[in-house]
């Protein structure tokens, strides 16, 4: 993956679930950033406080005015005020797409919205994007709840188990290099690996 023109259109919704997981530089960020792009309501949740070139404005006070904007990309850092966050835009119906990196540092007795987020903001027009070094650390319902999957390389093979229990059992076995990643719909249930722009359909 060379640049963001060249991300192929895998028509990701608004109210989707999508998952991007794989280690630290493996290019999981970059793609979802990219993916950002075209939805124009946006709140980015920064665990890592690291995130650069997203051109998200930082949550403050203002925030609430943005949220009735026709667009907006709100970067909350704060756990505290990115659950009454996502507790507000689940009140309301806020239609937006939530992204979260990295899931792993969420507080798990505070994961109550959070699940709520992924299993009934869908018929709140609300989409939710988790991004995770270790699928297997994280709560289940990031995992069994996605449409989408972008897999990258994931060097403990208890990661990879994890993921195949809900894409395919060959993911288990697939060791990734470089940007290379696998891509997993689970309404068609085709996986395809992309390697250096190339895609091999994987039964």
């Amino acid at each position: 993956m060379n640049s963001l023109n060249e991300v192929p259109n895998y028509n990701i919704k608004l109210t989707d679930r999508v998952a991007f997981y794989g280690k630290t530089g493996s290019g999981k960020t970059l793609l979802a950033m990219s993916f950002s792009l075209m939805f124009p309501r946006i709140i980015i949740v920064d665990t890592k406080r690291d995130l650069s070139g997203w051109n998200t404005e930082n949550y403050s006070s203002k925030t609430a005015k943005l949220l009735s904007k026709d667009s907006f990309r709100i970067r909350v850092m704060n756990l505290n005020d990115t659950y009454n966050l996502i507790n507000f835009i689940l009140a309301k119906h806020i239609d937006c797409v939530v992204i979260i990196d990295e899931i792993v540092n969420m507080r798990n007795d505070d994961t109550d919205c959070l699940e709520r987020l992924w299993k009934t903001g869908r018929g709140l027009g609300i989409g939710a994007w988790g991004l995770s070094q270790r699928p297997k650390a994280i709560p289940v319902f990031y995992t069994s709840e996605a449409e989408h999957f972008f897999i990258f390389r994931l060097n403990m093979r208890d990661d990879r188990k994890r993921v195949s229990e809900y894409t395919k059992e060959v993911v288990t076995d697939i060791t990734l290099k470089n940007h290379s990643f696998l891509y997993y719909n689970s309404n068609s249930e085709i996986l395809v690996k992309y390697n250096n722009g190339l895609n091999l359909r994987i039964d």
